[in-house]
């Protein structure tokens, strides 16, 4: 596997069906791991870009099963950036277990969304914060705001990151 990152993982047993099978929705979360660490090998960390307002938002999935993985086995799993667009990054991913392929032609595609960093939440009680969110005042400044725009990660304050 050339290419990417590699990331190591174990399969748990809350993560396998009836059949003892890794469920194929816990592949999913397999590729966000390989996202997660592809953006820390490349010196970001995705909790501190959304301290800071900045999003991924996955708009499209696709994972192609090849081979079923089982309880306990360690798979490798290879994350690929395969474009990069001023507002998305499409991703490809590679499970193996060994020389097997389970899962091939695995894409996503994350959008960047930029926000304004959110403020620390004040010690203001939660129902005066839902009265407050759902005030007339409040709905009126959030309309009359302008909405998030989609951005590039490549900006002053985050510069874009390299892949392979």
């Amino acid at each position: 596997m050339s290419g990417g990152d590699v990331v190591q993982v174990r399969v748990r047993y809350p993560e396998v069906d009836a059949m003892g099978y890794l469920h194929h929705s816990r592949y999913l979360q397999y590729f966000e791991i390989g996202r997660v660490e592809l953006l820390r090998k490349h010196g970001f960390s995705y909790a501190e870009l959304e301290r800071q307002g900045v999003f991924f938002v996955v708009v499209k999935a696709e994972v192609r099963y090849k081979a079923p993985a089982r309880y306990d086995e360690e798979l490798t799993l290879l994350t690929r950036v395969t474009r990069q667009t001023h507002v998305r990054y499409d991703h490809a991913y590679e499970l193996r277990r060994g020389n097997t392929l389970l899962a091939a032609d695995a894409k996503e595609v994350s959008a960047c969304r930029v926000d304004e960093p959110q403020e620390q939440p004040t010690a203001q009680s939660h129902e005066g914060r839902q009265a407050d969110h759902f005030s007339q005042a409040s709905l009126a400044r959030r309309n009359s705001a302008n909405p998030s725009v989609y951005r590039s990660v490549r900006s002053s304050r985050f510069p874009r990151y390299q892949c392979g």
